[in-house]
């Protein structure tokens, strides 16, 4: 098993949590009152509740996405971008 380090700048489970972080915004809660909108429109429901409960849980949601395939066969994390093959 390849147990090297892995650069974390080209994880998905670093970008996720980058991209959700942003959605926690201020600026990013228009992006996500947009789509909770959209999805409003489809299956029905409160725009503005279901906007308020989503910028709720996205801190836990960002924490689920982090920690995403970091069981216990995961490779290590490292800052050092010469670790990329």
């Amino acid at each position: 098993m390849d147990r090297h380090p892995i650069f974390i700048g080209v994880t998905r489970s670093f970008w996720s949590a980058v991209a959700t972080l942003a959605l926690m915004t201020e600026m990013g809660e228009p992006v996500v009152r947009a789509v909770v909108t959209l999805a409003a429109g489809v299956f029905g429901g409160d725009a503005n509740a279901l906007t308020e409960w989503t910028m709720t849980v996205l801190p836990i949601v960002t924490l689920i996405l982090a920690m995403q395939q970091r069981s216990g066969a995961a490779r290590p994390y490292t800052l050092d971008p010469r670790a990329v093959k």
